[in-house]
């Protein structure tokens, strides 16, 4: 597209494509999953929402910062437009940590609803999901302070070392790490509270496969992480930290799309017939009395 062309001079093409498509195919995921739960949402749903909403400020400041000279040589821009792009930038980087916050907790949320409505037997798992948000919203935090600390807005694309960002790298891996191991935790949770009731096995495995789709998550974190290693020390970040914006755009997409996954109506059906939730499934939502 025109738009989006991809030259020696600008890549910024494929970061215009993947904020764009991730932020359409985002925004249908809600409206199917607040179609399928019409009426009966719950916290779960509200932070989906959030996600995506923080998505849409995660993305106009992208298209600012490419608009600015995001994806061009560093040397064919002028000070004030890497001032600003960097700016943006800067900006788009906070949202996406609070979106990916908002993603995970969701997911902790959903299992809050549907792992605990007895306290007495599942006081455990309650503590479990509610220590999980907890965790995902510190996270949050500490990714924003790692991201922002010690670092110029106006410099966050500088490659000459006036100015820019100290070990962004460094950062990263923190936060990478950390990211990682919430998503393993909320993949392992499900099993933990599903693994020990009596019920058949493959309605387990569908369960665990429900939650289980939040696994690539991880692989475009690492992904990131790789690009982040390759501009870290580049003299020309504008354009070589394209690729690692490309693959965050994938994470958070993907991120919104596995916490919506276990809400739909084929997987409704195990926790239906396996935790015996009244869930309405002809009307694709959950019933007054199943919590």
């Amino acid at each position: 597209h025109r738009f989006a062309l991809v030259t020696e001079s600008n890549n910024s093409g494929y970061l215009w494509v993947a904020s764009i498509l991730g932020l359409i195919y985002s925004s249908l995921v809600l409206i199917v999953r607040l179609h399928i739960k019409w009426n009966l949402y719950g916290p779960d749903d509200i932070t989906a929402t959030m996600a995506t909403i923080l998505q849409l400020g995660e993305v106009v400041p992208l298209f600012v910062a490419m608009k600015r000279g995001l994806g061009r040589p560093e040397h064919l821009l002028e000070a004030s437009q890497i001032a600003d792009a960097g700016k943006a930038t800067f900006v788009a980087q906070i949202f996406l940590v609070l979106a990916l916050t908002m993603a995970k907790c969701s997911v902790a949320a959903l299992m809050l609803r549907l792992f605990t409505r007895d306290m007495k037997v599942t006081y455990k798992s309650w503590i479990l999901c509610n220590g999980t948000v907890a965790l995902a919203i510190a996270w949050g935090i500490g990714s924003i302070v790692a991201t922002t600390m010690a670092c110029s807005p106006s410099g966050f694309i500088r490659g000459s070392t006036e100015g820019r960002c100290i070990n962004p790298l460094t950062r990263w891996r923190i936060i990478a790490a950390f990211d990682i191991f919430i998503e393993l935790l909320l993949f392992i949770l499900p099993v933990i509270f599903v693994w020990p009731i009596q019920m058949k096995r493959y309605i387990k495995i569908q369960v665990i496969v429900a939650f289980g789709f939040r696994l690539p998550v991880i692989g475009f974190a690492a992904a990131h992480l790789h690009y982040v290693s390759i501009y870290a020390n580049s003299s020309n970040i504008p354009q070589a930290m394209i690729s690692a914006l490309v693959y965050q755009q994938f994470e958070l997409f993907w991120s919104l799309l596995a916490a919506t996954i276990p809400t739909l109506k084929a997987f409704m059906r195990s926790f239906n017939s396996g935790f015996g939730m009244e869930i309405d499934l002809d009307g694709y939502g959950y019933c007054s009395g199943a919590y």
